[in-house]
């Protein structure tokens, strides 16, 4: 296990944030970046299953065809920005699979390609950020 962090600074609350989580090892980080608008966090693991966590303020990239796929999803989605609200947006994909997206105040969190033998493991990874 390893503990990631993620950092930031919230121009409308104008202030700094700092999240930390913990997930298992044996993945690849992938790193976005939208100029110093937005950054996204990517773990690749080698069943497909990817973990993220980002601060885009519209729908999280990596997961946008799963919730585009889902109209209450995307109502939802738009509404929690003009919001701090938390808001969790789940689903089973057209392979089966698992993926849930979290938005927490100015960060989402989230996981995709998950199987049903490894959901309980991902929710727990998503529970544990601080």
């Amino acid at each position: 296990m390893s503990t990631q962090k993620f950092k930031g600074y919230n121009n409308l609350n104008r202030n700094n944030y700092n999240y930390t989580f913990v997930i298992p090892n044996g993945y690849e980080i992938n790193v976005i970046e939208g100029g110093s608008e937005w950054k996204e966090k990517q773990f690749k693991y080698t069943d497909s299953s990817i973990l993220y966590i980002n601060n885009e303020k519209g729908v999280p990239t990596i997961n946008y065809e799963n919730i585009m796929s889902d109209t209450l999803s995307i109502k939802e989605s738009f509404l929690s920005n003009a919001s701090q609200d938390i808001l969790t947006i789940s689903g089973i994909d057209s392979q089966g699979k698992y993926w849930k997206n979290i938005k927490y105040k100015e960060i989402n969190i989230g996981y995709l390609n998950v199987t049903e033998d490894k959901l309980k493991e991902f929710d727990e990874i998503l529970s544990s950020l601080k």
